[in-house]
Parts: C-alpha cells; structure tokens; sequence
C-alpha cells in the first residue's frame, strides 16, 4: 500500500508539464489562499524569481507545510532565500517543535508524531511523505529541524539547475 501510495505521489509529480514559473508568485499564492481563510502568513524574499518546475506540484508542497504548522503548531512564516546555486524555502512556526527522536521520521509514511491524533482529527500521515518525494523530483532536499527559540523550521532546497526526473 505504501509503494502503491509513493507511486502515485511521484507519478502525479512527473506527469505535470515542466515549465518556467514565478517561484515567489508560487509562494505569494499559498499565502493568499491562507489569507482567504482568515490565516495570515508572512512572506520575505525577493517579489521575483524565476524556476524551472512543476508549480502545481511545488504549491501542494508549501500548501501542506503551511497547513500541517496551523493544525499542529501556529501560523508559519515563509521565507525564500536565493544563493547562488539553490532556492531554499524555510516554513517556519512557533509551536512545540518535534520531539528530537522523532524530527528524522517526520517523512516516513504513515507517521504520525501525535499518537492520539486518529483520523477524523488529523490526516492519514502522507502528507509529508507526498512532499519529499515531490521536491526529490525536482533535485531537491526537505529538511525538518527544531528552532533554538522554539518551533519547527521545514527547509525546501531546490536547486537552480536541475534535471527533473
């Protein structure tokens, strides 16, 4: 079931056209949808920049990031960073953070850090899985580390240059 589940995942990534986007436009949208429901997320960065991707894939990534921080922690920021050879998208919340044993399997299928959450409270536990595999179809890592002032910061690097699988 799990092979079958990361087989979709990365097969509804793949099979979205490759195309040149805004990546903060991307960004900026997400934060509008939240803004629609009441939920105010602060965005920094550049008002532009340009990558070469699936956008539709990227934004349920930052999508479900920013929905796990409001349903498990507080309102995220996000914050896009450009170096020279990677865009990295930090999504940062200030809630109890991960316990330090459990931040390596936040990307495992079907892990669930909260054992009382069941399913008519929280989801099925795939979500972050859906998003790893995402962004390594892009070239990219997805990083969860907890914040030295509190909180949970969830880094997406994905590099300027890549060959999309």
């Amino acid at each position: 079931m799990v092979d079958g589940a990361l087989s979709f995942f990365r097969d509804d990534a793949i099979c979205e056209e490759i195309t040149t986007f805004d990546l903060p436009g991307i960004l900026r949208t997400v934060v509008n949808d939240f803004a629609d429901q009441g939920i105010n997320i602060e965005y920094s960065g550049p008002t532009r920049a340009t990558y070469q991707g699936r956008p539709f894939a990227l934004k349920r990534v930052f999508t479900n990031l920013v929905e796990n921080s409001v349903k498990y922690a507080t309102v995220p920021s996000l914050e896009l960073t450009c170096t020279p050879t990677h865009f990295v998208v930090a999504v940062r919340d200030h809630g109890p953070g991960i316990p330090s044993d459990q931040i390596e399997r936040i990307f495992e299928p079907y892990f669930r850090g909260d054992k009382s959450r069941n399913r008519e409270t929280g989801g099925i536990g795939l979500g972050l899985t859906s998003a790893l595999t995402i962004v390594q179809t892009h070239g990219g890592e997805i990083l969860a580390s907890n914040c030295p002032d509190g909180g949970l910061e969830i880094r997406v690097i994905l590099p300027k240059t890549q060959s999309l699988s």
